[in-house]
């Protein structure tokens, strides 16, 4: 690798090479695997059990990448509005029409209005959350932590840009918030 390429790994703070880039500290201190086990008793046969084994240093809980945003809130909402409208529709067309007539047109509306939400505001909103989810991982990624004096950064041409707002979870972000550049 050229040396114009290469990351300068030094502390901007405190000047140690004790670093460790975020990705690289977080792999470290995480693991995870699978338990699985059988028994045998004359009484009661054969038993299988099984779990999933998490661990993480303290060091990883801090520098854990951003978590993917949650769209099931949006989701429950649409399905739940569409419900609602429907049923407001079936009750309003059952008085003027037969019930054949006003469950057909009942179930085209919330079917419209679900495709309608989803289209118009929940696709947009799901969009730009997977956006803001995109650029935060692209900055952990590239984001550097001192093992000595605790400073985070991104390394840009020698330069320090903190990267951290919260030392126990530096990149938690609160995607009901509209993403501002």
């Amino acid at each position: 690798m050229h040396p114009q390429n290469q990351i300068d790994s030094l502390c901007p703070k405190c000047s140690s090479g004790d670093t460790q880039s975020f990705q690289m500290a977080y792999n470290a201190g995480t693991t995870s695997g699978n338990i699985k086990m059988g028994t045998f008793s004359h009484g009661d046969g054969f038993g299988v059990a099984g779990g999933k084994l998490n661990s993480q240093t303290l060091l990883a809980r801090t520098v854990n990448p951003p978590s993917p945003p949650s769209t099931g809130a949006e989701i429950a909402l649409m399905i739940v509005t569409s419900v609602i409208l429907g049923g407001v529709s079936f009750f309003l067309f059952n008085i003027f029409f037969s019930s054949g007539i006003a469950t057909l047109v009942s179930w085209a509306v919330t079917i419209g209005i679900g495709f309608a939400l989803y289209f118009k505001y929940f696709k947009g909103q799901i969009a730009s959350k997977k956006k803001m989810h995109s650029s935060a991982h692209f900055r952990w990624l590239q984001s550097w932590l001192c093992l000595r004096c605790g400073n985070s950064w991104i390394p840009q041409k020698g330069l320090s840009t903190p990267t951290a707002t919260s030392p126990s979870q530096p990149f938690q972000t609160d995607y009901a918030q509209p993403h501002t550049s």
